[in-house]
């Protein structure tokens, strides 16, 4: 499993408290675009574990039972020996419907949460208790761009930070909450308790480099123990984005891993070891 993060116990409080406050506003011009990318996006990843692209395809069924695994262990070795994933969609669901997010049967808000349980449940092996969805919510963090990152916040860390803090289900709002509240979350030091949305960007969540660098290297080896292969050269994507680039057991090639300068992405290739390989998968 990766290595996993323990939520600041204070600062989850505080996103929890700050996310029952806020008001939904699915009208929002900002909220409806973070939202909109969050659905495509989750498609295109459900997209390439589920379908002939994959290399280890997985396949989704849906059903009626509320709780298909008895904990995240069955769940994960459902994904990892079965290529199976169980789940009830959103659409059975009647009284508890997003705002934003299709319901509907494979709709988008089946995608994300199909998106979650196969890579942070299945493939990393992180439970289903606070440290581990919050360890769940920054490793797929990295794996979404631009606004959605922001509405994925909302998704996972704050609706779970409500769940564990008062023992209840959270209920679905189409909102975005301060990035400086995230931010603090994210590195896990205290701060006063804001419920505004400010103008400032979601990346701004991105900040202690450092940190995130190490992260990502934790990230990459955990991918590599999982016979992933990583490729030996680092690729640009933009004047200020280099990435590692490689090979899972599905999906094919996909972008892993993305630094500011070509320098951190080398010195983080520079750092993985080779694969730790267990026992086959029957």
């Amino acid at each position: 499993m990766l290595a996993l993060r323990r939520v600041n116990s204070e600062q989850a409080h505080l996103v929890a408290n700050a996310f029952v406050a806020a008001p939904s506003v699915p009208s929002d011009p900002t909220v409806r675009a973070a939202y909109a990318e969050l659905s495509d996006q989750a498609g295109r990843w459900l997209a390439r574990l589920t379908t002939d692209r994959a290399r280890r395809p997985i396949r989704v069924v849906f059903t009626r039972c509320r709780e298909p695994y008895a904990d995240a262990q069955e769940l994960s070795d459902s994904i990892r020996f079965n290529q199976v994933l169980e789940m009830l969609p959103a659409a059975y669901e009647r009284d508890r419907r997003h705002p934003l997010l299709d319901a509907s049967v494979g709709g988008g808000h089946d995608c994300l949460r199909a998106v979650h349980d196969i890579v942070s449940h299945g493939w990393l092996g992180y439970s289903f208790d606070r440290d581990g969805e919050f360890s769940a919510w920054r490793v797929e963090h990295r794996m979404y761009r631009g606004l959605a990152r922001w509405a994925l916040a909302t998704e996972l860390h704050a609706q779970h930070s409500v769940l564990w803090t008062s023992g209840e289900l959270a209920e679905f709002k189409a909102t975005l909450l301060s990035p400086d509240l995230l931010l603090a979350s994210w590195r896990g030091s205290a701060m006063t308790a804001s419920n505004s949305r400010n103008d400032r960007k979601v990346n701004t969540m991105t900040d202690a480099q450092s940190e995130e660098d190490h992260d990502k290297t934790l990230f990459l080896q955990q991918l590599v123990n999982d016979r992933a292969t990583i490729a030996a050269d680092v690729v640009e994507v933009d004047p200020h984005t280099w990435a590692i680039h490689g090979f899972i057991p599905v999906g094919g090639d996909v972008i892993m891993a993305e630094f500011e300068t070509q320098d951190q992405a080398k010195e983080a290739l520079g750092k993985l070891s080779a694969p730790e390989y267990g026992p086959p998968a029957p």
